[in-house]
């Protein structure tokens, strides 16, 4: 949750660097109490990073 938190209060473009400390296991989504598809979240955070330097 820590990554989707970070980029609504702090921004994509922290997040976007962040997101990559991710292995993206899946196992946040087996935890979530909630149900939030945080495996999601990041992968779409990751997409978005890459996107902007590609850009660049």
């Amino acid at each position: 949750m820590g990554m989707g938190w970070t980029a609504i209060t702090l921004g994509e473009d922290l997040a976007g660097e962040i997101s990559y400390l991710c292995l993206g296991c899946g196992r946040c989504d087996e935890v979530c109490p909630v149900e939030i598809p945080l495996s999601s979240i990041i992968s779409k955070l990751k997409a978005r990073a890459a996107s902007r330097v590609e850009e660049v």
